[in-house]
Formats: structure tokens, C-alpha cells, sequence
């Protein structure tokens, strides 16, 4: 197996955080056990009566919802929603409510990721906006990541992924908001999250006592 450099690095910063979080570009980083299938909670335009549990995985249940009385909605990339998520996509909206949304988990996790994007209108034709997650542990916030992009209504599977791993497996809750081009709080929608209890650390686990520079430089080497 190829190891993965570029989660072995967030692997190392978040080690050195010390209960903090690092921002990962690309779900196939943190993929490991955990994801959300929201086609089990019903089918394209159906209201979800908060608070909405889904499992996450076999021993993990999520329970999904807005600090407002809202209730979020199924949707799909191509019918009651057009963006950039790929075409057929199940996600879930937050209503016309600018959130956050939230997760909370019944047992602790470490990383966390979907791909997000707002409900704007065509003005201008490639509308910014810049999406927040924050983690919490049982008690403070443990951080928070963001990350911008634009919205082009592709279809082409190019929705903005926003992702972290913590230091350790100790999330409990993590918020999701957006704000757009104005900086204003946004709606929003989102794919089906993925994640994982503990992160593993493919082929490099004789890396983790090395300091950040070290490791740029060993894979310099190996490039």
C-alpha cells in the first residue's frame, strides 16, 4: 500500500497540537469506517422532523440538527437541487436556515469531512463563499477550519470537500455554517459525511516522533 503522505502530515500537526484540529483536503483521507447514507432517511424533497438520528456506523449514531426549529430536507444534486455536487447525489438541506448544522455523535470520533456548498442565486455568475466546522469535545471547542470556493452549477462532482483529523479520538460535536460573498450566514446543503474513530497512519507509523521539517524532507527525498 502507497502510503499517504498528505495525511500523515495532518497526522503530525494535529499530534502537536495538543486537542487541536487539522484541515484535510480530500475525503479519501479520512475515510475509515464512518459515513452518513442519507438516502435512508427518505427520498428527493422530504421533510426530516428534527432531531434526525442515522447511524454512522454499526456501534455509532449521529443525530443531525439545527439549534432553530427547523427541519432539514432531503434532496438530491439534479432534481431539487442544482450545484456542484456530482449528478444524483444524495444530500440534505438546511431549509433556507443558515444553521449551523449540526452532528453530535454517542461516542467519540476523530475525523470528520463532507462536501458543502451554498443555496445562492446566478449573481455573479460564479458566486464565493467560505464554509466553517468546528469540533467539539465534551465540553470546549477543540478548533475550527475553513475554506472558500465558488459555485459554478456543474453537476461535475467539484463541490468544495471540508474536512479534519483530530489529535485524538475525542469529538463528540461538530457545527457546519457557510457565509457568502457578502459575508452573510447562508443556507446550505451537504453530501453524506464521512469519517473515522481512529486514524490510521498507513506505512508510516516510524514517522510519528518526527518533527514536521523532518518529515518534508524525508519525502523530498523519496519524490
Amino acid at each position: 500500500m502507497k502510503p499517504n503522505w498528505g495525511l500523515s502530515l495532518a497526522l503530525l500537526c494535529a499530534a502537536g497540537a495538543q486537542g487541536g484540529i487539522v484541515r484535510v483536503t480530500s475525503a479519501e483521507d479520512i475515510s475509515y469506517g464512518l459515513r452518513i447514507d442519507w438516502t435512508s432517511l427518505g427520498v428527493d424533497s422530504d421533510v426530516l422532523t428534527r432531531p434526525v438520528s442515522t447511524p454512522i456506523s454499526a456501534a455509532i449514531v449521529a443525530t443531525v440538527s439545527l439549534p432553530s426549529e427547523t427541519d432539514l430536507v432531503r434532496a438530491d444534486e439534479g432534481d431539487s437541487w442544482l450545484g456542484d455536487f456530482s449528478l444524483g447525489t444524495p444530500l440534505v438541506w438546511t431549509n433556507w436556515d443558515p444553521g449551523p448544522l449540526r452532528f453530535e455523535f454517542d461516542h467519540p470520533i476523530q475525523a470528520f469531512g463532507l462536501h458543502i456548498q451554498p443555496n445562492v442565486a446566478g449573481d455573479p455568475p460564479l458566486p464565493s463563499f467560505t464554509a466553517t466546522m468546528e469540533a467539539w469535545d465534551a465540553v470546549v471547542s477543540l478548533g475550527s477550519i475553513s475554506a472558500s470556493g465558488f459555485l459554478s452549477w456543474a453537476e461535475d462532482g467539484s463541490a468544495l470537500f471540508l474536512g479534519f483529523v483530530s489529535s485524538g479520538a475525542d469529538v463528540t460535536r461538530v457545527d457546519v455554517s457557510i457565509i457568502d460573498e457578502f459575508s452573510s450566514p447562508i443556507d446550505f446543503a451537504v453530501d453524506g459525511p464521512v469519517g473515522a474513530e481512529i486514524v490510521p497512519e498507513p506505512g508510516v507509523g516510524w514517522l510519528a516522533p518526527l518533527p514536521a521539517g523532518a518529515f518534508l524532507l524525508l519525502q523530498r527525498r523519496r519524490s
